[in-house]
């Protein structure tokens, strides 16, 4: 039985009596058919049959169909008429795929002429003799898609293609994962390019007219163009909401591949009515937290994780931005989505301390203030590239903190020197007559001398 969807076409010019409908044409093929033959609705509704009778027995009609044009009934019962001449604004008008009617499948020429897709009322003014299904659509009326005061409503009714596609067939090898499965598909497309620039299996353009809605404080209550949309909602525990899912394939090519590129073309930055430009968001809704708002995986590996090098940023040149006493961690151990928990590493912007906290093992390590730096630890190395280096030790109280040589040699030096013509300062402290003094020996140590007296 033949398809009735695609555009409406033009006048209902004529019709002819007949003793049953029939459908003249190669309009559609049907196992026990004769080629040449008249192909009758029957035996039951929904099917087609061969009448028996050849095309070349029936009258002409007097020139009243079209060579390779579809023939079907109407407009009364007992009638036919030729599609292509039934008019848009005809009660009852027919719906045909035009490439139906004109051998749709091979298109090696420039149309004749052309639609004004800018408009819904000249797009589909053009040669569309070559094309399967084009549609010139248009939903009017303020409530014909209904007027809900909550939620979000569809009215399929009222749409071009609506599609329900119910499925209880399927098979899944493994129960382990998704090897050895089977797709139940509402839509599929393959593209094969074999030309030059660009073939896409779909491409969507929405665009919004001048509409705003009044006394509107918010652009999330204004008119949206969304190009995809849809909802997933699972039956039972353990099942899989995969969103969206593609795969790139060099096929042993050097060859480029991007996964998702999105460009912003933003030319006002005022934001009224709190309207913001990102590039991509995830929003966690739930009563229960997400695992992960981005994950990287994959035994391939990634040259980089995440890279904003190239990225052209404002006077605040904010990369990464983080809110005060949230941590990066480190020593964290992957799992198979996602950490299996974190780590006593880390470090953060500590709203109590007012600086930057880094904690090692679970133990305050270093917090650094706009004007004081904090080492935590009770023994602190102040390394370099050389194996000498110094320890500074603190104490408790009572007991004096420590500066101390500390390397791979037997016997370290500790030099103190100030700059230039400056000179190591020791704030006299005492009182009275030393029983033991700090000197300096011939070649500019710093000795200890316990006799009283001065040090010459």
């Amino acid at each position: 039985m033949l398809r009735l969807i695609g555009i409406a076409l033009a006048a209902v010019l004529s019709t002819q009596a007949l003793a049953q409908p029939v459908v003249v044409g190669n309009g559609g093929s049907y196992a026990n058919t004769t080629p040449g033959n008249v192909v009758t609705v029957g035996p039951t509704a929904g099917q087609a049959q061969d009448s028996g009778v050849p095309i070349s027995s029936l009258p002409s009609f007097s020139g009243l169909f079209t060579a390779n044009h579809l023939v079907v009934g109407g407009p009364a019962n007992n009638q036919i008429q030729d599609a292509a001449s039934i008019p848009t604004t005809a009660p009852g008008a027919v719906i045909v795929p035009r490439g139906m009617l004109y051998g749709a499948g091979n298109v090696t020429a420039a149309p004749s002429s052309f639609g004004n897709w800018g408009a819904v009322s000249t797009a589909c003014a053009g040669d569309l003799r070559k094309v399967l299904e084009a549609a010139c659509f248009q939903i009017t009326g303020s409530a014909t898609l209904g007027q809900p005061t909550t939620g979000y409503l569809y009215t399929q009714e009222a749409y071009p293609n609506p599609v329900y596609l119910y499925n209880s067939s399927g098979f899944n090898n493994s129960t382990s994962g998704n090897t050895g499965r089977t797709a139940a598909v509402a839509h599929y497309t393959k593209v094969e390019q074999a030309g030059q620039g660009d073939a896409v299996g779909n491409t969507v353009v929405c665009g919004l007219d001048g509409q705003t809605l009044a006394g509107a404080t918010s652009f999330l209550a204004n008119p949206a163009c969304g190009l995809y949309d849809g909802n997933a909602v699972a039956g039972a525990s353990g099942q899989y909401l995969n969103l969206t899912e593609f795969d790139a394939n060099d096929n042993g090519f050097d060859v480029a591949a991007i996964g998702t590129v999105i460009n912003l073309t933003r030319t006002v930055g005022t934001g009224a009515l709190g309207a913001t430009w990102i590039g991509f968001r995830v929003q966690s809704v739930g009563s229960t937290p997400a695992d992960t708002a981005f994950s990287a995986s994959g035994s391939g590996g990634f040259k980089f994780g995440l890279d904003l090098s190239n990225a052209t940023l404002d006077a605040n040149a904010a990369a990464i931005t983080l809110a005060a006493n949230q941590r990066i961690y480190g020593n964290v151990t992957a799992g198979q989505f996602f950490p299996s928990g974190v780590s006593n590493t880390y470090f953060f912007y500590s709203s109590a301390n007012s600086g930057w906290d880094f904690v090692v093992g679970a133990q305050p390590a270093l917090l650094l203030q706009s004007t004081e730096a904090f080492i935590y630890g009770p023994t602190v190395q102040i390394a370099s590239a050389s194996t000498n280096r110094i320890n500074m030790i603190g104490a408790v109280t009572t007991v004096a903190p420590q500066i101390i040589a500390f390397g791979g040699d037997t016997n370290i030096d500790l030099s103190l020197s100030g700059k230039g013509t400056g000179t190591l300062v020791v704030p006299n402290v005492a009182t009275g007559t030393p029983v033991a003094s700090l000197c300096l020996d011939s070649t500019n140590h710093i000795v200890k001398k316990t006799t009283a007296g001065s040090c010459i």
